[in-house]
């Protein structure tokens, strides 16, 4: 039975490296599920086995890549000897420095989930990375009122709020980001709202002004590259 096991989700896993560079390489539109098959060697039946449609494959890649960014940031809130702000800070820093690095990747995806057809899908992704990301910070947060740096009266509900308070600029942050080749100043106005989004998450966490860096140079630069 293990044997089966380890086939099925080794499969499953070719599909989804297979869907992830066709995505990249041509995008999500112009990726057929017969492009996919080719491309591992396999029927469309046993494509269907594994996915019930090239949507359901999306949201399963956007899965696959939010554990893998989670895998990295794991280890920041074990992390020994770290004060809550530089645990905060260095869990942002990871995260910003893994999409800065698959900036191309995230762009095709987020082309693929803002088609209206996946409406339902994106609002399904969103909610499953809340339950995957909010208690982390949470877990930060707790941290920081015990420190005394951070000042919140519903710490173990932070993380979520913080979560939603960045869903809440996604749809904008979006929007700019794929309209950045026919409006190239939408790049300036994305660096005023990520800098309004981080002083929105000081206040949310009651902490100290200039204290928390979500956004940096890195990261905005490979967001003009891959606009």
């Amino acid at each position: 039975m293990a044997r089966i096991v380890k086939e099925y989700n080794e499969r499953k896993a070719e599909l989804l490296g297979a869907a992830r560079t066709l995505f990249l390489d041509l995008g999500y539109e112009h990726t057929s599920v017969n492009a996919i098959i080719e491309k591992v060697g396999v029927s469309k039946g046993a494509f269907y086995h594994y996915f019930k449609s090239k949507e359901n494959l999306l949201d399963s890649l956007v899965e696959q890549l939010t554990k893998e960014g989670m895998a990295l940031v794991q280890p920041v809130v074990e992390e020994e000897g770290l004060t809550a702000l530089e645990r905060l800070n260095k869990f942002f820093g990871v995260i910003r420095g893994w999409k800065a690095e698959n900036m191309p990747l995230m762009m095709a995806i987020m082309r693929a989930m803002y088609r209206d057809e996946n409406l339902v899908l994106r609002h399904k992704m969103m909610e499953r990375n809340a339950a995957m990301v909010a208690p982390l910070l949470s877990r930060i947060v707790v941290k920081g009122v015990e420190e005394g740096v951070l000042d919140t009266a519903h710490a173990e509900g932070a993380g979520e709020m913080v979560y939603r308070v960045a869903m809440g600029f996604t749809d904008m942050v979006a929007r700019l980001l794929l309209g950045m080749q026919q409006h190239p100043e939408n790049l300036e106005v994305l660096e005023q709202k990520l800098a309004l989004y981080q002083d929105a998450i000081e206040r949310v966490l009651g902490a100290p002004r200039g204290s928390i860096r979500i956004i940096g140079e890195k990261f905005m630069q490979a967001l003009k590259g891959a606009s």
